[in-house]
């Protein structure tokens, strides 16, 4: 129960470290991340866990479920330091309306929908290879530029895509850059992959480019 929660020994949740930042406890951590779960569950019908899990512990993991009784969740070890603006589109969505409209698409033609799937596990897989690369960061980035392209095209294919979506992508290529949509689309946000050497006048005149666009 919720007073049960609350009584959770936390009587020191955070430290901290020679630099002085302040980390919390893996324990507190944990249990934040199960309750985030559960409100995820609740909230979208059945979720991931990857957005509470990577909310509370950081980093990157990889959502794999060729099982689907049994979903797994693997923390990447290493993950390319990725410059990221986050676009939202004030456009509503709903994740169980969304999904429910792929897993309509996929009855209907299987093996056409089966196969954009395939390429997208494919996709998440070489950006673990990519990851676990000693390549310089340079190298890194144009490879990963390429799987966000790929993988904006393949969900723009699958159905969950949107105008919105889709202005913000333009703006970002007019500057040379990738963008793709988050969670299940259909509005909602988009993150632009900036180059490491992207400078904070074009980070401004995308913002204003997208805050103009509405």
């Amino acid at each position: 129960s919720f007073p049960a929660l609350m009584q959770t020994d936390i009587s020191a949740p955070l430290w901290r470290n020679e630099n002085g930042r302040v980390f919390a406890r893996q324990d507190v951590l944990g249990c934040i991340n199960d309750w985030a779960g559960k409100l995820e569950d609740v909230i979208h019908c059945g979720a991931s866990g990857v957005d509470n899990t990577v909310s509370s512990f950081g980093g990157a993991v990889r959502f794999e479920k060729a099982d689907p009784s049994n979903p797994t969740l693997t923390k990447l070890q290493t993950c390319p330091a990725l410059r990221l603006l986050v676009v939202f589109t004030k456009v509503p969505r709903n994740t169980k309306t969304l999904v429910g409209g792929v897993r309509e698409r996929y009855n209907a033609d299987p093996d056409t929908m089966g196969g954009y799937f395939e390429r997208m596990g494919q996709i998440a897989g070489d950006f673990v290879s990519v990851s676990e690369s000693k390549r310089p960061l340079e190298e890194q980035h144009t490879e990963v530029e390429k799987l966000v392209s790929d993988n904006q095209e393949l969900l723009d294919l699958i159905g969950v895509n949107h105008e919105k979506i889709k202005e913000v992508v333009a703006i970002a290529s007019e500057h040379g850059l990738k963008a793709k949509l988050t969670g299940a689309g259909g509005g909602g946000c988009v993150f632009i992959l900036l180059h490491p050497t992207t400078s904070d006048s074009v980070v401004d005149a995308i913002s204003n480019q997208v805050a103009s666009a509405g």
